[in-house]
This record gives C-alpha cells, sequence and structure tokens, in this order.
C-alpha cells in the first residue's frame, strides 16, 4: 500500500492537470492556446501588476523587441504525445510581475518523471569530489623529540629502548593511521551526470521554481531593488541567476554581489547542486536554449560510453556507426 500511494503522488507530481498548469499560480503550461491570467479571475494579477494585454506598450518602454524570442515554433511533443511545457516569458527591468508572452521547452530536457536517485548519485559525487581528508599521522622520523636514551640498557628491570620515540610513549609516533592529504575525487559516468542535470531541471519545472527571463538586466545596481523584485514575485529566499554569457550585466552582478543568497553564474557552470540548493532557478531565453541544445546532443550522442569527446570540428571514429560529423548546435560541455 506505501508503494502504491508512493508511485500515486509522483504520477501526480510529474503529470499536473491542465487547469492547476493554466492557473494563475502555475505559470508552466502544458497547452499551447495557454493564456496570460485574468486580472478579474481568484489569484490572477492585481492592480500594481499590469496584465499581459500591456506587454507591447511595456516592450516599448523598456527597449524590448517586437519579436519575442522563443526555444520553439510551438509545443514540442514528447514520448506518448505529451505536449512540451511552457513557460511565462517575464522580465527583470521592472518589479511588476508582467507576461510578455510564452516560451515553449523540450519535454525531454524539462519534463521528465522524476528519478530521485539520479539525483541522490549527482549529489553524493559533488559532495565527494570536493572533500579532502587533510589528517596525516607523525612517523618517528617526524616526532618533534629528542633522541635521549630514557634510562640505562641495565640495572633499573626496565624495558631496553633508545629514545622516546616509539608509538608505546606518550607524544611518540603513531601507527597505521592516515597519511592525507586524501582526495576523494571519482569520475561519475557522464550518462549519469546528463540524466541528473535533466532530472533537476525537470524538478524545477514541474514545482513552478523554474522562470524565464528576457535578460539579466536591472535599472538599479542595488541588492535591495532586487530583493524587493524577487519576493513580490514570490520566488523564494535563495534564488540562482543563470546567465547565457560569463559577462552578466554590471547592476546585476553588483545586486547579487549584495545580496549572499543569490547566485549568479554562467549558463555553462549550472550544476545539480546549485540547482537544488536554490529554490528558484531563473535563466535567460538565450541561457535555456544553450543548456537545452548541449543536453540534447548528449543524450543523443552516437559514439560510446567511455570514449573522449572530441574536437568539436574534428570527425569521431567508432567500431559502432564509424565517421561521423557532431551536430553544431554548441560547443562540447564539461561538467
Amino acid at each position: 500500500a506505501t508503494a502504491v500511494r508512493r508511485f500515486a503522488a509522483i504520477r501526480r507530481f510529474a503529470q499536473p492537470t491542465l487547469s492547476a498548469a493554466a492557473s494563475s499560480s502555475h505559470r508552466c503550461c502544458f497547452s499551447s492556446s495557454a493564456s496570460p491570467p485574468d486580472s478579474g479571475q481568484e489569484g490572477g494579477s492585481s492592480a500594481a501588476e499590469p496584465a499581459a494585454a500591456d506587454a507591447g506598450s511595456l516592450a516599448s518602454q523598456v527597449g524590448l523587441p517586437d519579436s519575442l524570442p522563443s526555444l520553439a515554433e510551438s509545443a514540442i511533443e514528447g514520448v506518448g504525445g505529451v505536449p512540451g511545457p511552457q513557460l511565462w516569458l517575464e522580465t527583470l527591468r521592472v518589479q511588476s510581475d508582467v507576461k510578455l508572452g510564452l516560451v515553449s521547452l523540450d519535454p525531454r530536457i524539462f519534463h521528465q518523471v522524476p528519478r530521485p536517485h539520479v539525483l541522490h548519485e549527482n549529489l553524493r559525487w559533488q559532495g565527494l569530489y570536493r572533500l579532502i581528508d587533510y589528517r596525516s599521522i607523525t612517523y618517528k622520523t617526524e616526532v618533534a623529540r629528542g633522541h635521549k636514551k630514557p634510562w640505562p640498557q641495565k640495572g633499573f628491570g626496565l624495558a631496553r629502548h633508545g629514545n622516546r620515540l616509539a608509538p608505546q610513549f606518550f607524544g611518540g609516533a603513531q601507527v597505521k593511521g592516515p597519511r592525507g592529504p586524501e582526495s576523494f575525487f571519482t569520475i561519475l559516468p557522464q550518462h549519469i551526470r546528463v540524466l541528473g542535470l535533466v532530472q533537476a531541471l525537470s524538478a524545477r519545472c514541474l514545482q513552478d521554481d523554474l522562470h524565464i527571463v528576457d535578460s539579466l538586466e536591472l535599472p538599479a545596481d542595488n541588492g535591495a531593488w532586487l530583493q524587493t523584485l524577487v519576493e513580490s514575485r514570490g520566488w523564494g529566499p535563495t534564488v540562482l541567476f543563470v546567465a547565457d554569457t560569463d559577462k552578466a550585466p554590471v547592476n546585476m552582478a553588483l545586486a547579487c554581489d549584495s545580496v549572499r543568497y543569490y547566485s549568479l553564474m554562467p549558463y555553462y557552470g549550472i550544476n545539480v547542486w546549485s540547482i537544488l540548493k536554490h529554490d528558484t532557478l531563473v535563466m535567460t531565453v538565450d541561457a535555456a536554449k544553450k543548456v537545452q541544445a548541449r543536453l540534447l546532443h548528449h543524450l543523443s550522442r552516437r559514439d560510446p560510453a567511455g570514449l573522449r569527446n572530441p574536437d568539436w570540428d574534428e570527425p569521431q571514429a567508432t567500431h559502432f556507426t564509424g565517421h561521423y560529423q557532431p551536430d553544431r548546435v554548441a560547443p562540447p560541455v564539461y561538467y
């Protein structure tokens, strides 16, 4: 009975209903005909939050492009006809919660059934590979003591010793102990690392903790302005911002530096530990596109596991498929 309840809970978690997904509290929509929440409905946007109909005027005010970027033309059909998730496109240039459009995501990356054991393996691996044991015992040659004979060789009825460096003396040497520093670094199989990222992103998307923004540009460089924005949108106390380049906007960098529970990283540094450590994941459209392309490349790569990642412009020969040229959607990722 416990296993049946657990399976039912997982199914409810992995497959949210259309009505729940279309509500205002859930920004993850599973229909291509989804529309922004109405201010007249319960839980809709308040008077301080403009409706999605004002997105055009807001775009002209803050200088957004007329054609909104997206990851796909329409909802992508997944395995079994399950449509891909669609998230509201938001902006950080105003504190009000304004929806600029819909962004379609690939269900193979952002809509997978939760597999906790994969997340556990990745978390355990990331926790161990940065652990170093610095404990180290001292040998007889390393003990900082004199080499004087403790007592005469004969006449005292005591054991014969030449010095007090032996382990049986207080302050002497040690035996059979750790000789650090010792590293616990290991290499997790690549498919487990890729599945871990897929599971972490799917969990954040299904829990409505993944948000897509047009850019990380802020009108102010103080952390109080960004903290007010996060609290007004209910994003949680800890937020991870993912940029599409390794050069983040100056205002965003200064704002995240002043608030210790806000983190900022480029898209190629995203990992399972950081995703699950923060309550909310905020990614730009370009960052989501690059992460999605890289994960899809590694999920569909045709070379056998264990071979060295080839250069991006270099064909690779395998005993399975012969010579082939990898897809040029993104450079190879190094976890």
